[in-house]
């Protein structure tokens, strides 16, 4: 018999971050590691990750990264967490792939060797415990659930998920698999994500995109282009079979989206048949294509909006062209969305844009919730990968399912729910957790001071100020030098220069004395007088609170 601990550092009761762990004895196993979208307010932060600072002092009892799918919820934090973790990662072809792709593209050298590719129905060994695959049915083909088989029983990780009876095989779920992991295992422990519990109904087949598209295809005069995520592979194999339809000519913006197609051509996990992918460059030129831009997140829209504005240096828009934004705006992009839409409606083409209300997320709604936890049929259920509304709605399913609802467990990032002998024991805030904010290629080192100061430029700006004085004898020898910027509008009437540099010269004035007078002369003190008494003065004159840069040089 094992002791059992479930925990993650991130990805509960928030939209991404996903990092679940579950430590059987002290053996350490991690499902999936994301990121997820800065909330407003937070300048200049492109993604933000968990802290990892348990599983670095942890690193000799990990035996291993286990990645559902390559998308950035799932996976993208790996590129940061790989620079100071070197430790196995284990995840399909087109996983492992991607995933170096993003290493090279971050410069982290060295770490290709920590992937292992890894198939649907593998078992890997790890002494007392195993991991087994399984094949889900998410936006990416070749997505994968886990199976962690214990000495007191299994624990099921399945990631996203849905239930599609006519998806393709390179989507589908292997349900006669799953159902052999269930009948020959007694489950601890469903991890079951809820991030979309909340819609009633199943997913399928909300999540196709064809119905809505493929009258805009036929009748296009022009090129189309069309937007969405580098996950959204499932979006891509619709396209397709509107494609090889209408014989039409397909060109890709985005690298990611190219590799992962490139993996998925050689190992015949997509069909490409009839399908004929140009070279951007020429696929732009020609009177009909295809043109599918893509993107991670915020570079998506970025790309969008710097297309609709004329600044693009691949891609410009027609009059004839018919622009689709095939993806409803992911949660905490909303804003990016419909600057996105905006800035497309003042072009000269035709614009669609598929709503959430017709195009679902491929996650798992209620039903499927229900349906899934009735199959896995667990002794516990605990809902990952959501809000706390979500989990919410993620029990009431799994109590229709027949699980019983003292066994369900809906907790916060870091809280520990142990099991001893298949039994829960307790509850307890065990791991420390936090936000580790990536800005460019640093990480964790943008704290609350960095952000402070950042939204103070942006509200209230700022003011340089720049003056001489003789390093002898400490008298001032330049004029004062006052820059404002962000702060108000001067007008070439407005005194507040005047007065700001008498009020400088007042204070360098006073510490020339005291050096006379033989007192010690601290040009920071001077420095930090000018900035205290500046930012009162700029107070009071403009009712703002800006940034205050003093530099005093001594010549």
């Amino acid at each position: 018999m094992a002791k059992i601990s479930f925990f993650a550092l991130g990805g509960l009761d928030e939209r991404g971050k996903n990092l679940y762990c579950i430590e059987v004895e002290q053996d350490i196993f991690i499902f999936d590691a994301g990121t997820k979208n800065p909330e407003r307010g937070i300048l200049g932060i492109d993604v933000v990750i968990s802290n990892f600072d348990y599983l670095k002092e942890n690193r000799a009892r990990i035996k291993g990264i286990f990645i559902t799918k390559p998308s950035d919820e799932c996976s993208e934090a790996l590129t940061y967490m790989l620079k100071e973790l070197a430790v196995p990662v284990y995840g399909s072809d087109l996983t492992c792939n991607v995933l170096k792709f993003h290493l090279q593209r971050f410069k982290v050298r060295g770490k290709e060797e920590c992937f292992n590719v890894i198939n649907a129905k593998d078992v890997l060994d790890f002494g007392t415990c195993q991991v087994e695959v399984f094949s889900t049915t998410t936006n990416m083909p070749n997505s994968f659930g886990f199976a962690l088989h214990t000495p007191d029983g299994t624990i099921i990780y399945t990631g996203d998920y849905i239930f599609d009876a006519k998806a393709d095989p390179n989507f589908a779920t292997d349900l006669q698999h799953l159902n052999q992991i269930v009948a020959k295992n007694k489950v601890l422990l469903f991890l079951s994500e809820a991030s979309t519990a909340s819609r009633r109904d199943y997913t399928a087949p909300n999540h196709k995109i064809k119905n809505y598209i493929e009258r805009a295809v036929k009748e296009a005069e022009g090129r189309i282009i069309l937007a969405c995520f580098d996950q959204d592979l499932h979006k891509i194999s619709e396209l397709f079979d509107l494609v090889r339809e209408n014989n039409i000519s397909v060109g890709i913006y985005g690298q990611t989206l190219l590799e992962s197609l490139k993996v998925l051509s050689d190992s015949n996990k997509l069909n490409f048949n009839g399908i004929n992918i140009k070279g951007l460059q020429e696929a732009v030129k020609e009177e009909k294509s295809l043109i599918i831009v893509t993107g991670s997140g915020e570079r998506l829209y970025s790309r969008l909006i710097k297309i609709a504005s004329g600044n693009d240096d691949i891609l410009d828009i027609k009059e004839s062209d018919m622009i689709i934004l095939a993806t409803p705006p992911n949660p905490g992009s909303e804003l990016n969305h419909a600057n996105v839409l905006d800035e497309l409606a003042r072009t000269v083409a035709k614009t669609i844009a598929l709503s959430d209300k017709k195009v679902w997320t491929m996650t798992a709604s209620y039903e499927d919730v229900k349906l899934m936890s009735s199959i896995i049929k667990p002794k516990y259920f605990i809902p990952v990968k959501g809000l706390y509304k979500d989990f919410v709605q993620a029990k009431t399913a799994a109590i229709e399912a027949g699980i019983n609802p003292d066994h369900i467990f809906i907790v916060d990032n870091g809280d520990g729910v142990e099991f001893v002998d298949c039994e829960y024991t307790k509850t307890t805030n065990k791991v420390k957790t936090a936000d580790l904010y990536v800005d460019g290629i640093g990480v964790g080192d943008i704290g609350s001071v960095v952000l402070n100061e950042r939204k103070q430029l942006a509200t209230d700006g700022v003011v340089i100020i720049g003056v001489s004085i003789d390093g002898k004898t400490k008298e001032l020898v330049s004029l004062i030098d006052t820059q404002m910027r962000g702060v108000i509008y001067i007008q070439e009437n407005n005194d507040i220069f005047r007065k700001m540099q008498k009020v400088i010269i007042d204070i360098i004035e006073k510490h020339y004395k005291k050096a006379v007078a033989g007192e010690m002369y601290d040009v920071n003190e001077v420095k930090n007088e000018i900035r205290l008494t500046i930012s009162s003065f700029v107070k009071t004159e403009t009712g703002k609170t800006p940034i205050i840069l003093a530099i005093v040089n001594e010549i």
